[in-house]
């Protein structure tokens, strides 16, 4: 058995007739579904991705950041205003715990 190869120029591979050209489109590139896949897929994925790192970036760690600034201007604010007693800064711990505990067992009773 015996064979030669033949170069066939891709006009000549493809059909004259315009609907089997077309389905030899449709065949040759697999109903275009990397192009499809890319169009819907893909950019929805990255369309997702990239509000997420903006509201990642933005909202969450300015949220974050604003709490730690609060923290710290509280932390400031206090520094002047405490007086040094203890005992003052047990009754109200204490007092602060048993008017929660009596809220949250209100209820209960």
């Amino acid at each position: 058995a015996q064979g030669a190869r033949v170069p066939i120029s891709k006009s000549l591979a493809r059909s004259l007739n315009r609907p089997l050209r077309i389905a030899q489109d449709l065949l040759a590139y697999d109903f275009y579904t990397e192009r499809l896949y890319d169009k819907t897929v893909v950019a929805t994925v990255s369309g997702l991705a990239r509000f997420s790192s903006w509201f990642d970036q933005y909202v969450v760690d300015g949220l974050v950041n604003g709490v730690g600034l609060a923290s710290l201007f509280g932390g400031e604010s206090l520094k002047y205003s405490a007086s040094g007693q203890s005992q003052l800064y047990l009754l109200t711990i204490f007092a602060g715990v048993g008017l929660l505990g009596i809220f949250m067992t209100w209820t209960l009773w």
